[in-house]
């Protein structure tokens, strides 16, 4: 048992928390490398194949065998519920993480404004590219929020106003409510975070138009029920843009060739910018 409780030890406390110190040198927040590391509290069904290779080799002891199948069986349960509550977790402990400070965030939190934001955008990959490229055409300002050290660069190297943060942390979303947005667009498809901005809104003094999106129609239902204003779903949005080419441009190869010629060119775009 000895054995046991040796191995636990290194695969719930030091491998986490090796994740969350890397994580935190490399300047990603709090609530990222707390969750992150987390999510690393087992151990992989590899270990099972490589342990007998090595106990067949005279390298590890018949013991370790059995030690190895017990860590790895309790550590997949209890990762199960860690993972499933982790943001809860997270909440509770938030205060206690002191050693995760975020050395290298200062570089990215340069954004101190107190100026007032019509619209915010959370999360700018992906989706949120062609919304904040909308906005630039239609020469409106908007807060760009997201958790990532190289997109808070790039933007802020545009000249776009930014912050970095994680949504899922309470004090990020806090801070987003500051800026007195009329309009919110997530397009981070986690209920969690999704729904932590809608309590949040429901708490502000003034009134938040909120678009948020989602990966099932069961999580797009239950944020109707929470108050969002519009839930997307991007598969079936996708769907009905291509039905909609389909049943418009189908049958004229010439107008196909043309919406491919300026696909191609909008996705190399895409791909310089995120390269760069």
């Amino acid at each position: 048992w000895n054995l046991v409780w040796s191995f636990l030890a290194v695969v719930l406390i030091l491998k986490p928390l090796a994740m969350m110190l890397t994580l935190d040198r490399l300047g990603f927040s709090r609530s990222t490398s707390f969750l992150t590391g987390v999510n690393l509290a087992q151990t992989s069904e590899f270990s099972l194949i490589l342990v007998p290779i090595a106990i067949q080799a005279n390298i590890l002891p018949a013991t370790y065998m059995v030690a190895i199948t017990l860590v790895t069986l309790l550590t997949f349960v209890s990762s199960s519920y860690v993972i499933r509550y982790a943001n809860r977790i997270y909440l509770l402990l938030r205060d206690r993480l002191f050693f995760l400070h975020r050395a290298n965030l200062d570089k990215f939190d340069e954004f101190h404004t107190k100026k007032p934001f019509s619209a915010v955008l959370c999360g700018y990959n992906r989706t949120g590219y062609g919304i904040l490229k909308s906005f630039k055409e239609k020469k409106k300002e908007i807060l760009v929020v997201d958790y990532n050290p190289e997109t808070i660069h790039r933007l802020r190297h545009e000249s776009v106003p930014c912050i970095y943060g994680d949504l899922s942390d309470p004090e990020i979303v806090d801070r987003i409510f500051k800026f007195k947005p009329k309009v919110i667009i997530s397009t981070v498809p986690d209920l969690d975070v999704n729904q932590l901005l809608i309590e949040q809104a429901e708490k502000s003094e003034h009134k938040v138009m909120l678009f948020v999106t989602a990966s099932w129609i069961e999580d797009a239902l239950r944020l109707y029920e929470r108050g969002a204003h519009y839930v997307m779903l991007p598969n079936l949005v996708a769907g009905d843009y291509l039905a909609g080419i389909v049943h418009k441009h189908g049958k004229s190869h010439k107008h196909v060739h043309h919406l491919r010629k300026e696909h191609i060119k909008e996705l190399k775009r895409r791909h310089r910018h995120a390269a760069e």
